[in-house]
């Protein structure tokens, strides 16, 4: 059902001379944007796919694509704190579009302990905004609405095939979300770092074991011997393992304990012939877990 909503199939009309040259920082932002734009966009996305965003700096070929683009978009410094004051002052002349504070963007704290209960005090530790916003449908309806009006005001004679566009991906993100996995709030869930909330919120409330926080550092000796104990009485369904980030912790306890692992990144789909790095994204994500909730042993230990 998906393939119909194949986006480069709904776009009207002829290419026009004019292309928006877009740049953008990870592929759930090129996605959206892609999505929108379709033909009448050229996209440069400078945080190659694979590749840790957590370890990033410009390079002169991300400079110049920089230099020449009509619209940035970037998903937050929540991610890659400096990236856009750096942007700003190498293309003052640019659109540049910051998911995190486009307006009615939900975000939720992430605290830096790795508690594995949703419902502790955040007031009593350090908290900061957990970048992965994107993995909220709502966000990124949010984001692709405000994408779109962007993009109509810079080449308002494609109005018509972005708003078809814009429809049609809103459509899809509903639809997937419409038959994601529903979640007990009793399963617990290990994940290698704290990246999956978001995705969460739409599926379920699950109890977390986190074994490293959203910029994937290593826990001190003193939360591994907590995260023994915790998984000695209540061990997780499986472990959700970002293949882009170091899991070293995360796969010593999944061997030790013999839970099975699944490889998920919350940046990066696998290539599910959506045609859209987003949509391949949230399929991503919601394959990942339904084979821990169906009890599949991708990677068995």
């Amino acid at each position: 059902m998906f393939k119909m909503l194949m986006l480069a199939t709904v776009i009207s009309g002829t290419a026009s001379a004019q292309t928006l040259n877009i740049v953008t920082d990870i592929a759930p932002m090129t996605g959206i944007a892609s999505a929108i734009g379709a033909e009448h966009v050229h996209i440069e996305q400078l945080i190659e796919n694979g590749a840790s965003a957590h370890h990033f700096n410009l390079k002169p070929s991300n400079i110049k694509a920089i230099e020449t683009a009509d619209i940035i978009i970037l998903s937050g410094p929540s991610l890659l704190p400096g990236l856009v004051e750096r942007i700003e002052s190498i293309a003052p002349n640019s659109d540049i579009i910051i998911g995190e504070n486009i307006q009615n963007t939900v975000h939720f704290e992430l605290s830096q302990t790795h508690e594995h209960d949703d419902d502790h005090d955040h007031d009593a530790h350090q908290t900061a905004i957990d970048p992965h916003m994107w993995l909220l449908a709502e966000n990124a309806k949010r984001w692709a609405q405000h994408i779109a009006d962007q993009f109509n005001n810079r080449a308002p004679q494609h109005r018509a095939s972005f708003d078809t566009n814009l429809d049609a991906f809103s459509a899809a993100v509903d639809t997937f979300t419409l038959n994601a996995p529903k979640i007990d709030h009793d399963t617990v869930i290990g994940f290698s770092h704290d990246a999956f909330q978001y995705a969460l919120h739409d599926f379920g409330h699950a109890e977390k074991i986190i074994f490293s926080n959203a910029f994937a550092q290593a826990p001190s000796v003193k939360e591994i011997v907590e995260l023994e104990t915790i998984l000695e009485t209540s061990p997780p369904l499986c472990i959700i393992v970002d293949p882009n980030e170091p899991s070293k912790v995360a796969e010593q306890f999944a061997r030790g304990f013999n839970i099975p692992t699944f490889d998920v990144s919350p940046i990066f789909g696998d290539g599910t012939n959506h045609s859209n790095a987003y949509l391949d994204l949230y399929a991503t994500v919601i394959a990942g877990f339904r084979k821990c909730l169906d009890g599949k042993t991708e990677n068995s230990h």
